[in-house]
């Protein structure tokens, strides 16, 4: 039995000494290229959605009238409630104290079809401002006519 593991073992000074002047081999650069920006995008958290239609990008801030008159009317809208503000203007420098104004905006859903290989875009509007845009779990129907996503 001994005799085996002496013929197991490498000899001395032999693939052992010849890996002590060799470098370790590095990761591919492309690999860890993947892995920085993975790590990246892990840290920012997700990315603001975006509506992008005939080759216009819509985001939050944007004007409703602006995402009509690219895209045309949607496939289907729907008023979800409605957003109460309220303030006190500062008056008039000696006019005496503000009164309290409040307003009403309407929140409203347009739902866009951008075709069969694309999920449906809720856009969410409150007063005519883009607040927030999502996609659907739902995918859209029929051909892409809007050339959205």
């Amino acid at each position: 039995m001994t005799m085996r593991l002496r013929n197991a073992l490498p000899p001395r000074g032999g693939r052992a000494a010849e890996d002590k002047g060799r470098r370790p081999k590095a990761a591919p650069r492309g690999l860890a290229l993947l892995a920085g920006v993975l790590l990246w995008l892990a840290l920012t958290g997700p990315a603001h959605a975006a509506f992008i239609c005939k080759g216009q990008i819509f985001s939050e801030g944007d004007p409703k009238s602006m995402v009509y008159l690219v895209c045309g009317p949607p496939d289907y809208q729907e008023v979800v409630g409605e957003e109460s503000r309220g303030g006190i203007p500062l008056p008039p420098e000696g006019k005496g104290r503000g009164t309290f104004q409040k307003s009403k905006e309407p929140v409203v859903q347009w739902v866009y079809n951008c075709g069969e290989t694309h999920f449906l875009k809720i856009l969410t509007f409150r007063g005519g401002t883009l607040v927030d845009v999502r996609s659907s779990e739902q995918r859209g129907w029929g051909a892409n006519r809007r050339n959205c996503w």
